[in-house]
């Protein structure tokens, strides 16, 4: 007789949809465009071109692979986290397990596409990479559900689209730039990494600002 397993508390749905986006990341650009190079015709052209971004206008099937891949990130996230608050004991091991997951994430990505191993802070990139994005998302987005209401994750939502919005209308790392003027020449190759970090600062001070004097529309 076969014994049987154990129920699995994972959701199978969500598995299959994480495996079929890791498996477009890894496989099928490559895949298509050497299908495209063996046979050459107009719809292997077709699907080649969907796993290739566009310079900037347009959009390929490409382009939706990593929200895809943060869609499933985030939907885990009540499941997951709604387990450990009922089998952990405190939130200090919950912090700790985010913190960890946080920091693992962050520094492949600094390995990936930061160039953390060149040892060369000339071409070190504090945040370009879609693990950093995720590894950001996913911290914050658990915090929210650990310590907000239905109605204060609405307020975050609104905002994160506000602080979008301000990113791509204010140049904040160029105010930070003027701010911490002449302090490049004591800090050298680092002075880039200030200034990014200067940037983000002033946009959340702002976004700070904006949440105390109540200029948010109450959810």
């Amino acid at each position: 007789m076969i014994p049987a397993h154990p129920h699995s508390s994972r959701i199978l749905s969500i598995d299959a949809f994480r495996g079929f986006d890791m498996l477009l990341i890894i496989f099928a650009d490559r895949f298509f465009a050497s299908l495209h190079r063996g046979a050459d015709t107009a719809f292997t052209g077709f699907l080649a071109r969907q796993f290739e971004h566009p310079e900037w206008f347009g959009s390929t099937f490409y382009d939706i692979i990593m929200p895809l891949f943060l869609f499933v990130v985030g939907a885990v996230i009540p499941f997951s986290l709604s387990q450990h608050m009922q089998h952990q004991s405190s939130k200090g091991q919950l912090y700790s397990r985010l913190i960890k997951r946080f920091v693992i994430l962050f520094i492949l990505g600094w390995i990936v596409q930061g160039n953390l191993l060149a040892l060369d802070a000339g071409q070190f990139k504090v945040f370009s990479n879609t693990l950093q994005a995720i590894a950001v998302g996913y911290v914050f987005s658990c915090l929210a559900f650990i310590h907000l209401s239905r109605n204060g994750r609405y307020l975050l939502f609104a905002a994160c689209l506000v602080a979008y919005v301000l990113s791509h209308v204010i140049d904040f790392p160029a105010i930070a730039n003027d701010l911490l003027f002449g302090l490049e020449q004591y800090s050298e190759s680092w002075y880039p990494v200030w200034t990014s970090i200067g940037g983000f600062a002033l946009l959340y001070t702002l976004l700070w600002y904006l949440y105390v004097n109540k200029t948010f529309i109450k959810v």
